[in-house]
């Protein structure tokens, strides 16, 4: 039950106030949401009561730079497939999304016919399970291309959310570079200090069974 008030929490639909209780949040004109959980733009638009729309989408044949290729473990020069996608909420532009794929893992002709990004097609796929990512956040400055895409000003401040999505067999698959806007999207982090096994709390009893299931879980 805490962790899912915590995912309700860091997804701007509930307020926790220590000694008084769990309160529905009022709605807010900025999407939040959190980092534990490998979710579409779309999905956490939606379930902050945000319709999405999708201003552009292309699906294109590309070749793997330096960079994509030693994420998905590829050689440089390799055959990929590219979605990119900008996605509006309430008419404003907020998402660029460019998702990279190996050729082998997908058919073109799947991708074209479908909607939405990358990732919402690879969660809909049972062959391939996507299981976790390794993300890295940057904020940078907005080139020509992403100024044009995303409706800002060059050189503006924008979030950069770049992540290798992994199977539940550890394999790369897919490698995204993710825009937004950063007055309109932000991504929430819990942090919690975490003791070592037998470390016990003030005013916590020796062997104390909740000590214990937050030391396993690293949840002090």
């Amino acid at each position: 039950l805490r962790e899912a008030l915590g995912y309700l929490e860091k997804d701007g639909l509930i307020l926790r106030k220590h000694g008084i209780g769990n309160f529905v949040a009022p709605r807010s004109a900025q999407i939040s949401g959190g980092l534990e959980r490998l979710a579409s733009f779309r999905s956490v638009a939606e379930l902050a009561g945000a319709a999405v729309q999708v201003m552009s989408r292309a699906v294109t044949q590309v070749k793997a730079d330096e960079v994509v290729a030693a994420a998905l473990q590829l050689t440089p020069g390799s055959e990929l497939m590219r979605v990119e996608v900008t996605e509006a909420v309430n008419g404003h532009t907020i998402a660029y999304l460019d998702g990279l794929i190996d050729s082998e893992w997908v058919s073109p002709q799947e991708l074209i016919a479908d909607e939405g990004s990358l990732l919402e097609h690879l969660s809909r796929q049972a062959h391939l399970p996507i299981s976790y990512s390794r993300s890295m956040i940057f904020a940078i400055a907005a080139d020509q291309n992403l100024a044009v895409r995303l409706g800002v000003s060059e050189s503006e401040a924008v979030l950069h959310l770049a992540e290798t999505v992994y199977t539940d067999k550890d394999l790369p698959i897919a490698f995204f570079r993710n825009y937004f806007i950063t007055n309109s999207y932000n991504l929430k982090i819990v942090r919690r200090i975490v003791r070592a096994l037998g470390q016990r709390r003030p005013g916590s009893q020796p062997g104390s069974s909740a000590d214990q299931g937050r030391a396993e879980h690293g949840t002090f």
